[in-house]
């Protein structure tokens, strides 16, 4: 993968002032390759319990926390300390990887403060790998639910689907690494389209209330290029990127937000043409905003952040659905039924006990094992009439003499219908 850290980061200005918090080995892990890659990038945080890892980080704010396995004895010392550096900060991104008992804990506590201090909230976390068992999966759901909760936004990276784009013969750490560096870069983009300024921005309530949209799925790629088609090139790159399934999961998606960042000679036409680009491959379904940053030299790479939400449900649903779930269930069955029952008529109780008197209880069982073949019904069939009139010989043109409803033109013979036999 492209790591485009470097230059994302060495002109970008965040015109907010921002925190983001690295919880745990995985938090403060993404915290130190994020600054590995730009030295010069600002506003990070570690906080863990492990002491030798924290030892080991290159992250210059730390919160070293006892080595207790009680979250609450955690808290106490972290919350006075937390307060203190929240107060600069007006963003707050929240990362770490879910699954761990201490940093699902953790994670959605330091949350809570922060809203409390009116900070806008975000997460950015990983999801456990299948294969680290039930009770990780677990935790971790527990856990990704109190952030939905409690942060403005959520943005999940599942390694499982991550880690599916790599190559079967990867190593474990390799996979691992590549879950990590999907999230380092997500990080900076995710401040970039928050700061979004100029003429052609993306509006952050737009942008925050797709992040807030519970069990939604988030699709994050990225691409750079240089050269005279640098445009289609970084636009390709993007939609190769895993979690984007080669543009492929750009139809499904509910609110799309593209970034393009590069050089100061970014042209109106590679603007539109990505605009369109984007939409023929995600097709009318959702709403897509572009955000421009055109600030750098004209030798700088351009590079396209491509965020897309899936499914999920805002907050303002999910409020309405609670009151609605909690008046269906306080009906108990057992009412429903007595509301529809109806008043048994007394006729029809002794009709039924009057013929339950006639039936045998053996004969009525012989007839339930040996039911009689049902009786074919006769095909019922329809029959010409015949209009065919009688023959009245020379009377035939002539008006009938009707005597009581017989015409007497006609021979006695035929009236009656007799056959006359010669002797």
């Amino acid at each position: 993968m492209s790591n485009p850290l470097k230059s994302l980061t060495s002109n970008l200005k965040f015109p907010v002032s921002h925190l983001i918090i690295g919880v745990g080995n995985a938090g403060v892990n993404v915290l130190d390759r994020l600054l590995v890659s730009a030295p010069s990038f600002s506003g990070l945080l570690a906080i863990n319990n492990d002491a030798e890892a924290l030892a080991a980080s290159v992250v210059t704010k730390q919160i070293a926390l006892s080595d207790a396995e009680e979250a609450a004895v955690l808290m106490e010392e972290l919350a006075p300390r937390l307060a203190e550096v929240l107060a600069a900060a007006s963003i707050v991104i929240l990362c770490g990887g879910l699954g761990g008992r201490t940093t699902s804990t953790l994670l959605p506590q330091i949350a809570e403060i922060s809203k409390a201090s009116k900070k806008l909230t975000l997460a950015c976390v990983s999801y456990p790998f299948s294969f680290e068992g039930k009770r990780v999966q677990s935790t971790a759901s527990e856990a990704l639910s109190a952030l939905e909760e409690k942060c403005d936004g959520v943005i999940l990276f599942d390694n499982n689907s991550l880690g599916s784009a790599t190559a079967s013969t990867a190593s474990l750490g390799e996979t691992f690494e590549f879950s990590d560096e999907a999230m380092q870069v997500a990080l900076p983009a995710l401040l970039a389209m928050l700061s979004s300024k100029g003429p052609v921005r993306i509006t952050r309530s737009d942008l925050l209330a797709a992040l807030s949209r519970s069990g939604a799925k988030i699709h994050f790629g990225h691409g750079q290029a240089t050269g005279p088609n640098r445009l289609h090139e970084a636009l390709e790159r993007a939609f190769k990127s895993p979690l984007l399934d080669r543009g492929r999961s750009l139809a499904k998606a509910h609110a799309i937000f593209i970034l393009l960042r590069g050089p100061k000679n970014l042209s109106f036409a590679e603007a539109q043409a990505a605009m369109q680009e984007v939409e023929r491959v995600a097709g009318e379904a959702g709403e897509i905003q572009l955000g421009v940053h055109a600030e750098e030299s004209d030798d700088a790479p351009l590079q396209v952040f491509i965020l897309a939400t899936l499914g999920g449900s805002t907050k303002k649903a999910r409020q309405q659905a609670k009151p609605s779930s909690v008046q269906s269930s306080s009906v108990r069955p057992n009412e429903v039924t007595s509301e529809l029952s109806f008043e048994k008529s007394p006729m029809k109780d002794e009709l039924s006990v009057a013929f339950s008197e006639e039936i045998n209880q053996p004969d009525l069982d012989q007839t339930i094992e040996n039911p009689k073949p049902a009786v074919a019904k006769p095909k019922q069939t329809q029959g010409a009439l015949n209009l065919t009139t009688a023959q009245r010989g020379r009377f035939d043109k002539s008006e009938p003499t009707i005597v009581e409803g017989e015409d007497l033109d006609i021979p006695t013979y035929l009236r009656l219908g007799l056959k006359l036999t010669l002797s």
